[in-house]
């Protein structure tokens, strides 16, 4: 929006026509075009991830990046800054669905590198361009310059925290996290780029330029290195009861991945690491047990925990192949919208209330992507025997999540309990729809329970030669050789597996 706003206002100084209702169109127009010229474009780079390896998919996205920008700035007469966040965006959501997790990975990885270092070089140019003349000449118009922002920001997020929490009924922000929004709220990148991008011949370019990099220099040697000292001093770094507990857990979840990993060594084992072990454990236990987590933390803890551990049995079947792209954004989708409902409403969240009515419009949504071609089977059976597949499998990984929370004395048994009971209840109405899809389709699910199996023997199979590769006993070639050593690169193929 600033990017926008900037370049709207800048058309304005430099001879064009600057009106309220001018401004706004000129916004819209700008704004929107190029979110949508991004989406689409971003959409349909999606459609080419199931294809592709980790670096054809990395210049992808740097293709996909930065071809938009130009596209919609240079030749459409667009935001390219929209145009690439939209793109980025599509990506993002397609990717989970269509892209392999090491596409995925090697995103990140490129992508904060090259963060790093163009906010590097963007503040080298900003030392070799900014001298401290420039900034002692307009001291005094720097500070008020500071002053303003500070009181802007101060203007911008409390009301906004207000009428979130009322319209939109987020939990209560508080007065603590809102000094922290206010006075976090450094500039950098953004605003010297558009700064320096400025024309020479602009009047006052030289001030503005030195109003805007004595505000970020401000910011940074202000606001960024006392914003750590103000959390500490409102007690905002201090873990919450839940978040003890939670850290807790995962102590005795490592103490016993320890004691496994032990055992696979065989005796003997030094007496030292199973007194270290059972030290760990007794302690983490103590603070369980000291912890007292409330009704509504602990609703939290177990619900969330379990919807986490759903939507990662979903991520990692598709990971492995085994739903088709659409079945995956319907799953994940339904179960970061409920997650979503779980930090908004807390113990009036209902487990599974509004999955129902969700389940329908993703239906509706399925039938339309049946439209266009999927990189894995379209026909209305296989994709519902994906989807109740999926379902069988992550409630029952989920319901045996919950024994995790078994005999802890800070969680309440009915809790666990009545989570436990709703994601049996929807393993059974899977298997339901299952054995309904079989009696239905016959010979057609035998079919598919068939093509199930094979490509999980392709995978088991993919992984021991990758494990090999790895070790050394075998050339890196194999990989690339064909058969199911590729199921990593066809698995999403059309026509190999669903």
């Amino acid at each position: 929006m600033a990017i926008v706003l900037s370049s709207i206002l800048l058309a304005a100084a430099t001879g064009g026509s600057a009106s309220l209702v001018g401004g706004v169109v000129d916004f819209l127009a700008v704004f929107g075009g190029g979110a949508l010229i991004g989406a689409i474009i971003g959409f349909v780079a999606g459609l080419a991830l199931p294809w592709l390896d980790r670096l054809p998919g990395a210049a992808l996205s740097l293709a996909v990046a930065y071809g938009t920008f130009v596209l919609a700035e240079a030749v459409l007469g667009f935001s390219g800054v929209m145009a690439t966040a939209a793109a980025g965006m599509a990506l993002a959501g397609i990717a989970p669905s269509r892209g392999s997790l090491e596409v995925r990975e090697l995103w990140h990885q490129l992508w904060d590198a090259l963060d790093y270092v163009a906010n590097a070089l963007l503040f080298l140019l900003v030392g070799l361009v900014i001298g401290v003349a420039l900034l002692v000449e307009h001291l005094a118009a720097v500070l008020l310059a500071v002053a303003v922002v500070l009181v802007a920001r101060l203007l911008a997020v409390v009301p906004t925290v207000w009428l979130l929490e009322k319209v939109a009924h987020i939990p209560r922000v508080g007065v603590r996290h809102e000094a922290v929004l206010v006075w976090g709220g450094l500039r950098g990148g953004v605003a010297l780029a558009l700064a320096l991008a400025l024309p020479d011949d602009l009047a006052d370019r030289d001030l503005l330029v030195a109003l805007t990099g004595g505000v970020v220099l401000a910011t940074l040697l202000l606001n960024a290195t006392t914003v750590g000292w103000l959390v500490h001093r409102l007690g905002l770094d201090r873990p919450s009861d839940a978040d003890r507990f939670l850290t807790a857990i995962a102590r005795l979840a490592g103490v016993r991945a320890a004691r496994a990993a032990a055992n696979e060594l065989g005796p003997p084992v030094d007496h030292e690491v199973w007194d270290e072990l059972s030290a760990a454990e007794r302690r983490a236990h103590e603070e369980i047990e000291r912890l007292d987590v409330g009704a509504e933390q602990g609703y939290r803890i177990v619900v969330g925990c379990g919807l986490h551990a759903e939507r990662t049995t979903y991520q990692a079947l598709s990971d492995d192949g085994l739903l088709p792209p659409a079945v995956t954004r319907t799953l994940l989708h339904e179960v970061d919208d409920e997650i979503d409902d779980l930090s908004m409403l807390g113990t009036r969240h209902r487990l599974g209330a509004g999955r129902r009515d969700r389940r329908l419009t993703d239906r509706m949504g399925l039938r339309l992507l049946r439209l266009r071609p999927e990189p894995a089977g379209s026909d209305p059976t296989e994709l519902a025997y994906a989807e109740a597949t999926a379902r069988r499998v992550a409630a029952h990984r989920t319901a045996e999540a919950f024994r995790l929370f078994d005999d802890l004395p800070a969680i309440r048994a009915e809790t666990v309990e009545r989570a436990r009971r709703t994601f049996d209840s929807w393993e059974a109405a899977a298997v339901a729809e299952l054995d309904e899809l079989d009696t239905r389709s016959g010979a057609a699910a035998g079919g598919l329970r068939r093509r199930q199996a094979d490509t999980l023997a392709r995978i088991a199979s993919h992984r021991e030669l990758a494990e090999l590769v790895e070790s050394g006993a075998l050339p890196a070639q194999v990989l690339g050789g064909g058969g199911t050593a590729q199921v990593d690169r066809t698995r999403r193929r059309p026509g190999v597996t669903w």
